[in-house]
């Protein structure tokens, strides 16, 4: 497997999107972290990506959206495995010239155990589905109903984020 930077280089550059209504997906299989200190080094490596992204995309940097996000929650404190997987809540990041950015959109639950999901996780507060919804109808134009429907089948209740994007 090559590196997250040059996976993401490459695809940057063979398979970007030349206009705001394509996709160029990008994956990575979860890491495994324990108390070994390769976070900081798998988030050098993300750091990079993004950076890569945005070198290959040049003008068109202004019309991205990089949306970083997994449904794999982490525990808030290290577990049996002396690591942190298996939690329940997430986190989602952001990059781009599209976005409104420079800010943390949270409710934040706190880790005083009594706030914990469960005793042992951070408590999520927003549905993912909910931040994908906002990027796909006010970036890409999707309308609702299909996201509702078809994208996310049965989320009718999940109302899409907005405010995400510069100008929507």
């Amino acid at each position: 497997m090559r590196p997250l930077r040059a996976s993401a280089a490459w695809t940057a550059s063979s398979r970007a999107p030349r206009r705001p209504d394509r996709c160029a997906p990008i994956s990575r299989n979860r890491p495994v972290l324990r108390r070994n200190g390769r976070l900081a080094t798998l988030l050098g490596a993300l750091d990079g990506a993004i950076a890569a992204i945005e070198t290959e995309m040049k003008d068109a940097w202004r019309e991205t959206v990089v949306a970083i996000i997994t449904e794999f929650g982490r525990t808030a404190r290290i577990n049996g495995t002396d690591g942190t997987d298996h939690g329940t809540a997430t986190v989602a990041l952001l990059a781009g010239g599209a976005l409104k950015g420079g800010r943390v959109i949270a409710d934040w639950p706190g880790l005083k155990p009594g706030k914990l999901h469960e005793g042992r996780d951070l408590k999520p507060t927003t549905d993912l589905r909910a931040v994908r919804k906002g990027l796909l109808k006010d970036h890409l134009r999707v309308e609702p109903a299909v996201l509702a429907t078809k994208v996310f089948p049965d989320s009718v209740v999940v109302k899409p984020m907005s405010g995400l994007l510069q100008q929507a």
